[in-house]
């Protein structure tokens, strides 16, 4: 076997492992995360803009789809900064 042979399979399995790294972590991070969407009271998850019956690995992976429009989530009235 030649050594630029030898060299490449490493770096392919260099990679390899890298990327399995980098995947684990990212599961680990969402897992994480649905943890704590759900250990949120119900009243934090109305004003982020989840619903009642939302999946939080879905919100976690997807992100949230739609925001009601009458929700809550809009303001009627501009907030103005009190030294206008």
């Amino acid at each position: 076997m030649s050594i630029a042979f030898i060299h490449s399979i490493l770096a392919a399995m260099r990679r390899a492992a890298r990327v399995l790294i980098r995947e684990h972590a990212r599961k680990r991070r969402n897992a994480m995360a649905v943890q704590h969407l759900a250990a949120l009271p119900a009243y934090l998850r109305q004003d982020v803009g989840l619903r009642e019956d939302v999946d939080f690995v879905d919100v976690v992976e997807h992100g949230i789809r739609q925001r009601a429009a009458d929700e809550g989530t809009r303001r009627t009235f501009a907030i103005l900064p009190h030294a206008i």
